[in-house]
This record gives C-alpha cells, sequence and structure tokens, in this order.
C-alpha cells in the first residue's frame, strides 16, 4: 500500500508528476483511508459533541468524507465546532474552506480567522441562511424551517 501512494504519477498538460502528499484519488482504499483519518481527528476533537446523559442539548453530525454537516440545539457548540476544525486543518494537511461554510446565524470572521491563524486579516463573510431558504448537502436539500428533506 504505502509503495502505490510513493509511486503515484499523474499526467497533466501531458506532463508527468509523482504525487508527493496524500492518497491517491481513485485509489479503491483510499476512501477507507480517508474515512479512518477523519474519524480519528473527530474521535479526539469533536467528543464535546456527544453530550452527556444529563444534558438536553441535540447534536448530528454527519459527514460524507469530507463533507460535514452539523445540526445542533446550541450555537456555542457549533461555533466551538468550525473553530476546532479550522484550528485542526492548520497542522493536519486538509483545507477548511471558509467559502462553502454556511451557518443559520451570524459569525465574526475576521475574530474566526484570527482566532485559527493569529493573522488579523480580513476574511469573506457569507450571510447566514434565512429561515426560508433551503439548505444544500452532497445533494439532498433541507428545508431550514422544518429540517425536512426535500
Amino acid at each position: 500500500m504505502i509503495q502505490i501512494c510513493r509511486n503515484n504519477y499523474i499526467t497533466f498538460n501531458k506532463k508527468q508528476y509523482r504525487q508527493t502528499k496524500g492518497i491517491p484519488q481513485g485509489l479503491s482504499v483510499s476512501y477507507i483511508l480517508s474515512s479512518f483519518y477523519y474519524a480519528n481527528l473527530e474521535e479526539n476533537v469533536l467528543g464535546f459533541l456527544r453530550g452527556g446523559d444529563d444534558t438536553k442539548e441535540l447534536n448530528l453530525l454527519m459527514r460524507l468524507t469530507d463533507d460535514y454537516l452539523l445540526m445542533t440545539s446550541e450555537k456555542n457548540n457549533a461555533m466551538l465546532f468550525i473553530e476546532k476544525l479550522c484550528q485542526l486543518s492548520q497542522g493536519n494537511y486538509f483545507k477548511f474552506n471558509m467559502k462553502k461554510l454556511k451557518t443559520n446565524f451570524a459569525i465574526n470572521y475576521a475574530k474566526l480567522h484570527a482566532i485559527t491563524t493569529g493573522e488579523q486579516a480580513a476574511a469573506i463573510c457569507p450571510e447566514p441562511l434565512s429561515d426560508q431558504e433551503l439548505f444544500n448537502w452532497i445533494g439532498i436539500s433541507i428545508d431550514m424551517t422544518n429540517l425536512h428533506i426535500v
């Protein structure tokens, strides 16, 4: 397996390049290895979403490959989830794409950028989704008013 990952070549603009990072996309075990990687990160960092027996908060975390959906009754859990994933992405070879982040509440993106990178900079500030909008995730649409799949 390691030999396959170390000897993967791709062709781009009629030139061949040896892949030096990550696992080859399309390899039959790539999805499984990626899933183990993200599951390990989740286990070590996102355990707070499990809550306890005495808590009334509701958290539902779903992931398909590297696309997450978190539905929670606690805004603080949502913010902590976003902050932790941003921080994790800094040293764990994946990118947290702020342009794809969607919430139904306002976020201080400049503060979030400063927390996760230590830099002060203007960040992309998407508007929060309204209750009237559909939320799209991995090809399904969720009605924000009642959480029904449309």
